[in-house]
């Protein structure tokens, strides 16, 4: 009998829960919605950097099998000269001095 007095205001507690449930969950879930949406335009621009520097190399790669490009890079980076030129070294550290 007593168990009678008491179903609806354990009724009226669950739908107050049911009811605070379904206020408070859709702004986690937003939250998190945002939170993913934010990751993921970060991965997308990581993403897009990579393939950037992908194409780079494999730009460079097929350079690598190209005999122009093999010898721009030798003189470029280890001063090759072909026999009928002549190198001449200017040092950047010495100037001549035309005020006396």
């Amino acid at each position: 009998m007593t168990l009678r007095r008491y179903l609806p205001v354990a009724g009226l507690l669950l739908m107050l829960l049911v009811l605070q449930f379904q206020l408070w969950a859709p702004n986690r879930i937003k939250d998190q919605l945002q939170v993913q949406s934010e990751e993921k335009v970060v991965v997308r621009e990581r993403i897009e950097a990579h393939r950037e520097r992908n194409d780079r190399l494999l730009e460079e790669i097929r350079n690598a099998h190209n005999l122009e490009a093999i010898e721009e890079k030798a003189r470029l980076h280890l001063g090759m000269v072909r026999e009928d030129e002549t190198f001449l070294f200017v040092p950047e550290g010495k100037r001549a001095s035309t005020q006396q």
